[in-house]
């Protein structure tokens, strides 16, 4: 939208240039007010004195001066009275602007730790995840083949995923729509705000020149309450969106410690699973244990506990195809005495090249054993050893 890419903060700059601009319009109204507010004291004087020389009263001068002080007043009304009020309010409303920036900046940060947790939550899920990632996406498409099954569920995952994508941008479209209601809203009342404080301000000479005259006194006050009014709308307004915010950011804040309870409970769940399925792996094929050899035939996925089919031999740790001969012919050994024991039958065992093996102590192989070995320089011989291991001529 290109209302959103409006500064709003430039706009708000511009009524207070405004402002400041047309300040010097009230010099122009303040010397009518002069010549309205010197004929009110005039006459404001004269009435006073001649009523006390009427009663033969002393003349009490010091209510003689109100005139005077408005007049003064008016002759440096932008400096003296709309530049002190000003002064007075003006760090009240930057006050309330910093709060509600500060609040919309906490509701953001939180709302990005919200969204980031989803995505977490969903991440995790094994059904859910290609809908917020596109490597889950194109890994699920990959596993799919080309039946009439796979092709219908590779129609429903773009058609839930295209579902997902519009409602995550209708739902940032009303968030962004929400926002620019609250920046107009704002604006308008710092436009009206601004208006009012334009007119208040070219037209305070005249109320404070009519305030010399009896009867009028009370548009001293009236301008004064009115003015002071209508500037703290914008604080107020910004009160009122900073409550807003602060009431968003602890909604923020409980969706959140929710979900952090949540995937805890999750996190703990899938740990007792996956410690419940190795111990079950363990058992079942507790069979299989051997000395140095190790056969793993699942996997448990920690972050989802997802369980895996797997085919993993290794030798001391170390993979097959890292093994060398000598350790390769030890791992052979080792297996073939568990098929004899798994089937519980004693074959006869062959072991080649045990030249490259000098000493086989991991397994101690049973039944009928022929080992051939090649001795350089040596004509082919057969040698029967018996049960005390000392070999003998065939």
């Amino acid at each position: 939208m290109v209302l959103l890419s409006i500064d709003w903060t430039n706009l708000h700059e511009l009524l207070r240039s405004l402002y400041d601009e047309m300040m010097p319009l009230c010099e122009d109204m303040a010397s009518v007010a002069k010549g309205v507010a010197g004929i009110g004291a005039l006459f404001y004087v004269a009435y006073r004195v001649w009523q006390s020389l009427s009663r033969a009263e002393e003349i009490d001068v010091f209510p003689l001066f109100r005139p005077f002080v408005l007049g003064l007043c008016i002759m440096f009304f932008p400096t003296m009275v709309l530049g002190t009020i000003n002064g007075i309010l003006s760090p009240v409303c930057s006050a309330t602007s910093s709060l509600v920036e500060q609040q919309t900046f906490d509701m953001k940060k939180y709302q990005e730790e919200k969204d980031e947790l989803e995505r977490e939550a969903m991440l995790r899920d094994p059904a859910k995840a290609f809908l917020v990632s596109d490597e889950e996406f194109d890994k699920k498409i990959d596993e799919l083949g080309w039946s009439l099954g796979d092709m219908d569920t590779m129609i429903n995952m773009y058609g839930q995923k295209a579902v997902y994508d519009m409602g995550e941008k209708v739902r940032q479209w009303f968030r962004e729509l929400l926002e620019l209601f609250f920046q107009a809203a704002s604006l308008l009342i710092d436009t009206l705000r601004t208006f009012f404080l334009i007119v208040l301000s070219i037209l305070g000479p005249i109320s404070f020149a009519l305030a010399v005259y009896d009867g009028f006194q009370s548009t001293l006050t009236t301008w004064l309450s009115r003015y002071i009014c209508i500037y703290l709308w914008l604080p107020v307004g910004d009160l009122f969106g900073a409550i807003l915010s602060r009431i968003q950011v602890l909604m923020l804040q409980q969706d959140i410690k929710q979900m952090q309870a949540s995937i805890q409970q999750k996190k703990e769940l899938l740990s007792a699973l996956a410690f419940y399925i190795s111990k079950r792996v363990e058992i079942n094929f507790s069979k299989l244990r051997m000395n140095r050899v190790s056969i793993t035939l699942y996997d448990v996925v920690k972050s989802t506990g997802e369980v895996k089919d797997v085919f993993r031999f290794t030798y001391e740790g170390r993979d097959y195809i890292c093994l060398s001969h000598s350790e390769r012919i030890r791992a052979g050994l080792e297996v073939a005495e568990l098929i004899k024991r798994l089937l519980g039958v004693e074959y006869p065992t062959f072991i080649d090249d045990v030249e490259s093996v000098p000493v086989i102590d991991n397994v101690r192989p049973t039944g009928q054993v022929f080992i051939a070995k090649v001795i350089k320089g040596t004509a082919l011989q057969v040698q029967v050893a018996d049960n005390t291991g000392v070999p003998k001529a065939a």
